[in-house]
């Protein structure tokens, strides 16, 4: 536009030294460029809010695809979470089973002591349902009791170390995160080859990074990656990492 203006006044000038123009003429030509100038600044102020608009829906759109990757993460926490408890209730199912197919009439160790016939009256699935049911209404003192009292008595079953996890879930939904840390590290320790270790390094790295200790944090979610590239958790913590 501004090109435009300078054509305008370089014809206006030119036609002057000619000697060709009207008064009414000039008058005209000052109308039209003054219409040209009044469009110019038209688009210079849509162009403005244009640029604004754009600007605006960018920064949008970066917070929503952030808010879209926390959510998915969470999501996908819960998603684990719930394939967690239904690996529970079928290794409890087949627990269950085998011992209404096991024989009812057992014969009696004379070596039985009085500690070993009160474990025979503890029903394990019972006590691993109940404390399960307390962490999924949010009762976790009561869930860290009962899960504990579960790795008292069976400390070898298949849901010991599922025991032991929801242990340290339950304090890390408490925000009690270096007490969380203990709890995961002892699955670690005692159930090294279990199906909950990938699980336990990742909220172990998430606990350090709650404890605003950023080194050991990414050093357990690296883990995740390093050791079980092709686990869930693998993928949420590279998302940690990134940020």
């Amino acid at each position: 536009m501004r090109i435009l203006n300078k054509l305008l006044w370089l014809l206006l000038a030119t036609s002057l030294l000619n000697g060709c123009v009207s008064r009414r003429e000039i008058i005209q030509f000052k109308q039209d460029l003054a219409t040209v100038q009044e469009q110019n600044r038209r688009l210079e102020e849509r162009s403005s809010r244009l640029d604004s608009l754009l600007t605006a829906y960018s920064q949008l759109l970066q917070t929503m695809k952030a808010e879209m990757s926390l959510y998915s993460e969470e999501i996908q926490q819960r998603l684990n979470n719930l394939d967690a408890g239904l690996e529970d209730l079928s290794s409890l199912y087949s627990q269950s089973y085998q011992r209404r197919s096991s024989p009812i009439d057992r014969p009696v160790s004379s070596d039985t002591t009085p500690e070993t016939a009160h474990l025979s009256q503890v029903d394990p699935k019972k006590l691993y349902d109940a404390a399960y049911l307390d962490l999924t209404k949010g009762n976790y003192q009561l869930a860290i009791s009962g899960f504990s009292q579960y790795l008292q008595h069976f400390p070898d079953t298949p849901l010991s170390d599922n025991a032991l996890y929801w242990i340290g879930e339950s304090y890390y939904a408490q925000a009690q995160y270096d007490k969380a840390v203990i709890e995961f590290q002892k699955l670690l320790k005692d159930y090294p080859t279990g199906d909950k270790v990938p699980a336990a390094l990742y909220k172990i790295g998430l606990s350090y990074l709650e404890l605003r200790d950023r080194k050991l944090g990414n050093q357990f979610l690296k883990r995740v990656v390093d050791e079980f590239p092709r686990s869930p958790e693998a993928k949420l913590a590279k998302e940690k990492l990134k940020g």
